[in-house]
């Protein structure tokens, strides 16, 4: 029988996508309203025999405690925290864990803007860390500004318009007959998130980054006043600081925070580029700059796990279309010194890709692959390793296409098959065309 080839169909139009897409966002994990965490007062922890200990003080942009603030730790492009507690009142706090791999540090607290540091945890270790957040991105003018709260389920689709008075506060009135009424506010910020308000006898972590106020109702009334006087604004950035500059967590985060600003810098080139109308296949990124302070920062590295992070952020480089040819040696060296369990893959598994295609002959490499597949600890990269390089996968390069039917965009009556395409060569122009053909295969 002959054998009909696919050209990486859906690798394709999965490679292509995350290029245009790709923003560096160094850690979005909200996750909504409805999500609430309970912060374990005063310290975290998680029982251990050998534990990591975190230790530091949180503040406001001010340089002052904030009326609550929190410190999440959370498995690295996950949303559900390992441990979350409240910092002291002076914001101190002390957090331990005897987990390991890659994490995210999450600082929380109220009038300001959550903020998050990475952190790659291969031993038990102390790492002693300060922050001190952003005030909120307050609009200049409140024309509109909604409450949501307990009377509706904290719904952003009920959400009630608050009444502006002659002085410039905004009013809304509630029956509430418990001893603690909650609400958050809308239309405060540039985001347009719900946030605290500037009322609140107490407030609650909202499990997404922000705070709910909490005030207590009188005489089975809840009077929420909202006074933009009262909010904290500041131009002061947010802050993180390793009290030893020089700590392999300290140098790791760097080099993390390092890999997202090349992110956002190719994202602003491409977006610049589209701009102006021409082709997209003729866009081209310079990478050598990168490519040789990158090099010259891996020879000289001594730290083995820091010159693995390094390696990484080499290999982030050559990621997708518009990605760098990188060096085949450096690629190499990559798969010889970073374990296929290791933690830095979450950063990005299709890394791994990236490797191989740079080196060539994949197939030397695939008890590696098969060693992440089956003992790597974070699900999603096994899960992304099994569908796009394992050796068995369902599509690749000389193998047989597997029975599929999909619907002909020309004319629905038309159906194209594996046996109805045999021996024939297609030329696919359009992303759209891709996608679509993509979602209709059947396998």
């Amino acid at each position: 029988m002959k054998k009909f080839i696919i050209v990486a169909l859906v690798l394709c139009c999965s490679v292509l996508g995350d290029n245009l897409t790709r923003v560096a966002d160094s850690a979005g994990f909200k996750t909504g309203t409805g999500n609430r965490v309970n912060p374990v007062k005063a310290t975290g922890e998680i029982k251990t025999e050998q534990t990591t200990t975190i230790t530091g003080k949180l503040l406001g942009s001010s340089g002052n405690p904030m009326p609550k603030a929190d410190v999440h730790l959370l498995r690295f492009n996950q949303s559900k925290p390992l441990v979350s507690l409240q910092a002291a009142k002076d914001g101190n706090f002390r957090l331990t864990t005897n987990e390991s791999g890659l994490f995210t540090l999450q600082f929380t607290g109220v009038n300001h803007k959550s903020h998050e540091v990475i952190l790659l945890i291969e031993k038990p270790s102390a790492i002693k860390i300060n922050a001190k957040l952003k005030s909120y991105d307050y609009v200049t003018e409140f024309s509109k500004v909604q409450i949501i709260g307990d009377f509706n389920n904290f719904s952003f689709n009920s959400a009630k318009v608050m009444e502006k008075q002659p002085d410039g506060t905004f009013v809304a009135e509630f029956d509430a007959n418990g001893n603690n009424f909650a609400y958050q506010l809308l239309g405060l910020t540039e985001n347009g998130g719900s946030v605290n308000g500037t009322q609140s006898d107490d407030y609650i972590y909202d499990g997404g980054g922000d705070y709910r106020s909490v005030v207590t109702p009188a005489g089975g009334r809840a009077k929420i006043v909202f006074n933009p006087n009262l909010l904290t604004r500041s131009n002061a950035r947010a802050q993180i600081t390793f009290r030893d500059a020089n700590s392999t967590a300290a140098r790791f985060a760097s080099i993390y925070e390092a890999i997202l600003e090349r992110r956002k810098l190719f994202q602003k080139a491409i977006t610049a580029y589209k701009k102006t109308g021409k082709p997209l296949d003729e866009f081209n990124y310079n990478w050598s700059a990168d490519m040789a302070a990158l090099s010259r920062q891996i020879a000289r590295e001594k730290n083995p796990l820091l010159r693995q992070a390094l390696l990484i952020g080499y290999l982030d480089l050559g990621y997708g279309t518009f990605g760098a040819k990188l060096d085949s040696v450096l690629a190499a060296k990559t798969l010889a010194v970073i374990s296929p369990t290791s933690s830095l893959w979450s950063i990005e598994p299709r890394l791994l890709g990236v490797a191989l295609n740079n080196i060539g002959q994949p197939e030397n490499y695939t008890p590696y692959i098969q060693q992440l597949i089956e003992n790597h600890p974070d699900a999603e990269v096994k899960r992304v390793t099994k569908a796009e390089y394992a050796p068995t996968r369902n599509i690749m390069v000389g193998k047989d296409v597997p029975t599929f039917s999909l619907i002909s965009l020309d004319d629905p009556q038309n159906f194209y098959t594996r046996e109805s395409l045999k021996g024939k060569t297609i030329a696919i122009t359009y992303l759209t065309h891709l996608i679509f053909l993509a979602q209709l295969l059947i396998f």
